[in-house]
């Protein structure tokens, strides 16, 4: 939405939150769904509100976009602490390509959060990071470096030549 302030467009957030609500609630356009979400969970140009941020959430989620499945999984963990859920939803949005979704489940690995596994799994965590990597995830790059940097899991040999490249 060029009303984030793009391409010569003056910022005007306010406008940008009023084209996002009309594609997503007249058009039920799946990607203003999500960004619209997105816009009502922080409250940026319009009062905050999470019931709606999430109905929109769901509703993008359930016409395939991956960026909301991987969403719900964001709002799971975040609003509701209900990682089970989360983690149903990274899974999902993973199996579908979502690098981010591939990050956060290695997020939950490394803090001892993911379900039924309450301990800190670096190994779980390093995969799902590298993974993410291989995608292009900015973060799990930095974080799969520092372990070839370090080489500090089990049967991994530190590598500071991989890290680098």
């Amino acid at each position: 939405m060029l009303f984030w302030g793009q391409q010569g467009v003056s910022k005007n957030i306010e406008a940008a939150a009023k084209w996002y609500a009309q594609s997503a609630l007249q058009m039920k356009d799946a990607q203003a769904m999500y960004d619209f979400s997105l816009v009502l969970f922080k409250g940026h140009g319009v009062k905050k509100n999470i019931s709606l941020a999430l109905q929109m959430m769901k509703q993008a989620a359930s016409k395939g976009l991956v960026k909301a499945i991987n969403g719900l999984g964001w709002y799971y963990s975040t609003y509701k602490a209900d990682m089970k859920t989360a983690v149903k939803y990274f899974e999902k949005a993973a199996q579908n390509g979502s690098r981010d979704a591939i990050y956060n489940l290695g997020i939950l690995h490394l803090n001892g959060q993911y379900p039924g596994k309450p301990t800190k799994n670096e190994s779980a965590a390093f995969q799902h990071f590298y993974k993410a990597s291989l995608l292009g995830h900015v973060d799990a790059i930095v974080e799969t470096s520092q372990y070839y940097c370090t080489g500090n899991l089990d049967n991994f040999t530190r590598n500071p030549e991989t890290a680098v490249l």
